[in-house]
């Protein structure tokens, strides 16, 4: 569903930044909490698979993860990434520990009995580095 639209797109001062301007909707004002999060689809490759097909004939565009939140927000910081786990999702998130990575990368499922059962969503070492 369209919640709004890209009023503007400038580089940063920075120019390690693009900033974004959108006018949102008024019926869509409530979505802007503080932990809404942002990201741009496009298509992706990943070890979850292929996402964001249909962009490479509709073009990308913004996607949003509604928060929680009751406090109101009205800048945020993209995501790099689109998140796994979004807030319409059910289940529960976990924090696992291992001394060695192995083959594991973020969308790599996690198996209990040989059944799927989740998929790891960030890698500690990948939040350093966004950081």
């Amino acid at each position: 569903m369209e919640i709004g639209e890209v009023a503007a797109i400038r580089v940063g001062d920075d120019r390690k930044e693009v900033i974004v301007t959108a006018e949102i909707h008024r019926n869509a004002s409530s979505y802007l909490v503080d932990d809404t999060r942002f990201w741009v689809v496009r298509p992706r490759v990943s070890g979850a698979g292929v996402s964001g097909l249909a962009t490479l004939v509709s073009g990308a565009y913004i996607s949003v993860d509604v928060g929680q939140s009751a406090a109101k927000r009205d800048h945020f910081v993209g995501l790099e990434i689109p998140p796994i786990v979004t807030a319409d999702l059910p289940g529960r998130e976990f924090i696992l520990h291992a001394d060695d990575l192995g083959s594991l990368d973020v969308g790599s499922a996690v198996f209990y009995r040989h059944i799927t059962a989740g998929q790891v969503v960030v890698i500690p070492w990948t939040l350093a580095a966004q950081e």
